[in-house]
């Protein structure tokens, strides 16, 4: 009796999953034991992907019009006991893993993976890659790793960053402090410039510098904000700008970090990179609060710094007050358990939301606890259909290259 239940629970499951072309199932469930894969994007969805690498921050977008973008490229390790081993394993580099993930998730697009747009929100390892694992690119001009690497194995159109051309903010010194992380990066880019690829400064208050590309026209309610970047924060009016603190306060690469607001009919969904909001090692700027008033009421929230112990702070969650985190992680520290703590107090805003990271390590799920049982992990990809008003987030496993969705919310309506 029981086997026969279990046996209709998993075709009336089946059938939930399989109901209208547009995937849009109104099911909250553990799908783990289901052979269940995300339905295809097609045009009017936007799909942004967060995906889980062990070894730093790597996000894919596919926009409504099917124009492509990658938020970062990361590529970092650490100390075996510290880190979350490679996913889905080692025997590939992690820019191999992702341009594989990339071009499987590009198919409906037959662009064998394109980017339209590359944006690297600040230019730490993990977020454009060391130099640890190395190795040089075809021609030996530069190494491969981090963005670089991944720019070799699928077409970058347009790369954006904080610094180019100059590479000399705050100072020409702080680039040339880092070893060999900028020099390489400055030899790629140029390498780029060359060969006549289009590279940009990254310029905050624009709402233009990342626009459709195939069909803007069919998505008139689409907009990607610059929100913050290189000590620099929006107004809120036009493309105007203010300063978010003078240059001699600055304390380091992840409080200039670069910040879009994404916005789709009534979907909002932001991603910061490394800003920071608690200053509690004298070594963060509190950018967060000075963002907050500008990204009030998001749908999806991209943690700030990994949702590390110097960021999230009260002030920026009670602004936006999202119906899901993602973060983005790597090690022991991701999330910390104070920042995990406030994003889940029901007394900064009373209503539900769901709490989604790439990965938790052993060693932290520990320190957690109940808290950290509450987060789903893995492959996190949030789901806009068609116009905006929608959306659900799918988590994928990220042992294999099946991508298999293990967890997804039901449909959830945009704020």
């Amino acid at each position: 009796m029981i086997r026969t239940m279990m046996l209709f629970q998993t075709v009336i499951l089946a059938a939930l999953m399989a109901m209208g072309c547009s995937g849009k199932e109104n099911v909250d469930n553990n799908v783990e034991e289901q052979d269940v894969t995300i339905p295809d994007w097609e045009p009017g969805y936007m799909d942004i992907h967060q995906i889980s690498t062990g070894c730093g921050d790597v996000a894919f977008a596919i926009l409504p019009d099917g124009t492509t973008m990658l938020i970062d490229a990361g590529e970092s390790y650490g100390a075996i006991d510290a880190v979350i081993p490679p996913r889905p394993n080692s025997s590939l580099r992690p820019m191999e893993w992702v341009a594989r993930y990339i071009k499987h998730f590009s198919e409906p697009l037959g662009n064998n993976g394109a980017l339209d747009y590359a944006l690297l929100t600040h230019m730490d390892g993990d977020h454009i890659g060391t130099m640890d694992k190395a190795t040089t690119s075809s021609d030996g001009k530069y190494k491969l790793t981090g963005i670089t690497h991944i720019a070799s194995l699928v077409d970058v159109k347009t790369l954006v960053d904080r610094g180019y051309p100059d590479y000399d903010y705050p100072s020409d010194s702080w680039f040339e402090s880092w070893g060999e992380i900028m020099p390489n990066y400055k030899a790629f880019v140029k390498e780029r410039d060359a060969q006549g690829k289009k590279n940009e400064k990254f310029v905050v208050g624009s709402n233009t510098q990342f626009q459709l590309k195939k069909n803007a026209g069919a998505y008139p309610d689409f907009e990607i904000r610059n929100i913050v970047g290189n000590g620099e924060v929006w107004t809120g009016e036009g493309t105007s700008v203010r300063k978010a603190f003078e240059a001699e306060q600055f304390k380091g690469e992840n409080s200039l970090s670069c910040g879009i607001h994404i916005h789709y009919g009534d979907f909002d969904y932001i991603t910061l990179g490394d800003i920071q909001g608690v200053n509690n090692s004298g070594g963060a700027m509190d950018v967060e609060t000075e963002v907050a008033p500008l990204v009030e009421n998001m749908d999806v929230v991209n943690a700030n710094h990994h949702a590390y112990s110097d960021a999230m702070n009260e002030t920026f969650i009670k602004a936006t007050r999202p119906k899901a985190f993602v973060i983005p992680s790597r090690d022991n520290y991701h999330p910390s358990a104070a920042p995990l703590a406030r994003m889940l107090n029901k007394e900064l805003y009373p209503d539900y939301r769901y709490v989604f990271a790439t990965g938790i390590t052993d060693k932290n799920a520990a320190t957690l606890g109940d808290n950290g049982k509450l987060v789903r992990n893995g492959h996190i990809v949030v789901r806009v259909y068609d116009g905006g008003k929608e959306f659900r987030i799918f988590v994928l496993d990220d042992s294999e290259e099946s991508y298999k969705v293990t967890y997804q919310t039901s449909v959830l309506s945009a704020l």
